[in-house]
């Protein structure tokens, strides 16, 4: 799936992601399975290949996680300034 993630200084950026669900076994006992998945993320461009493993009690939209990631990244890097 084609997803836009935003802008950056050399324009916008534009990432094919895939979602592949993966079994929860490091859930806490005592805590409900929920869903995990791993998202990959390639750069349309460099070919650049990210993953990112994801967990939510209820099923979502990969539109859904990628936002999530990329609201993530945007406030990780805002910190780190």
């Amino acid at each position: 799936m084609q997803l836009r993630t935003g802008h950056d200084t050399k324009g916008e950026r534009l990432y094919d992601w895939a979602m592949i669900e993966v079994n929860a076994d490091d859930t806490p006992p005592g805590h409900p399975d929920g869903h995990s998945h791993v998202l990959i993320r390639r750069h349309r461009r460099t070919g650049t290949v990210s993953f990112y493993r994801t967990w939510h009690p209820d099923l979502q939209p990969i539109s859904m996680l990628v936002s999530a990631v990329c609201r993530r990244k945007c406030t990780r890097a805002d910190a780190s300034e």
